[in-house]
């Protein structure tokens, strides 16, 4: 379930022929590049969806840039933003019950930048 979230940005970075760096310290300045591309070819609404998310959830701009291209729902962001936070009650770390409050912070706010989206748009 988890994997599916980060499955749209392996996808996408797939079909430019790019790979996910394993560490922030494996990136290099052509993946830096293409993602900076990425972000100004979006429309400025987008651009905003994606800085609103950056900021408020304090994250890197690949899930913000997937849900403002409509590569990823409301659901999948918030999956992959746990996984992100490392809040996996699987791992040990935390509870389900905090699992379920840090998802719904982070869907919460990405259905509000997805409706958004919605009202530019018509």
């Amino acid at each position: 379930e988890q994997w599916r979230a980060w499955q749209s940005v392996v996808d996408w970075l797939d079909a430019a022929n790019r790979t996910l760096p394993i560490h922030a310290a494996s990136r290099d300045a052509t993946f830096d590049q293409f993602v900076m591309e990425s972000y100004y070819a979006l429309s400025t609404a987008q651009q905003a969806v994606v800085s609103y998310l950056f900021h408020q959830h304090t994250t890197s701009l690949l899930l913000p840039l997937m849900l403002s291209m409509g590569r990823v729902t409301p659901d999948l962001y918030a999956h992959g933003m746990c996984l992100t936070t490392v809040v996996l009650p699987v791992a040990g770390i935390h509870t389900w019950d905090e699992y379920r409050q840090c998802y719904n912070h982070f869907v919460a706010g990405a259905q509000y930048a997805q409706e958004y989206l919605w009202l530019v748009v018509q």
